[in-house]
């Protein structure tokens, strides 16, 4: 499966499809937020993204949705999947650290 972002439902969502391109879903189907930047688990069952400049994580269907942090960008899964790493910019300087977190929200590095 891909994960994707699309805006062909009026807003940017993520989407999955199988490699061949059939069956594109619509994972997010917020009208209102702006969703991107989707990454998948390593086991494949979770997708990390940015909703609205938050690091938001879901099951692989999209159910689930939780933010694990309120600001940051560019998420990355560790290898185990068990740590999200992503950029963000404190608010003391205009530029960008790399910090981790744990995928249950915890431990923010």
């Amino acid at each position: 499966m891909i994960a994707f972002v699309s805006d062909r439902d009026g807003s940017d969502d993520i989407f999955v499809m199988y490699e061949d391109g059939s069956m594109p879903t619509n994972l997010t189907r917020s009208p209102l937020d702006w969703d991107r930047d989707p990454a998948w688990s390593p086991n494949g069952e979770r997708i990390v993204f940015v909703r609205n400049g938050a690091i938001t994580i879901m099951r692989a269907d999209g159910t689930d949705v939780n933010e694990l942090v309120r600001r940051g960008e560019t998420p990355a899964w560790s290898p185990d999947g068990n740590w999200i790493a992503y950029t963000a910019s404190p608010s003391s300087s205009s530029g960008q650290e790399t910090r981790v977190v744990n995928v249950n929200g915890t431990g923010n590095l």
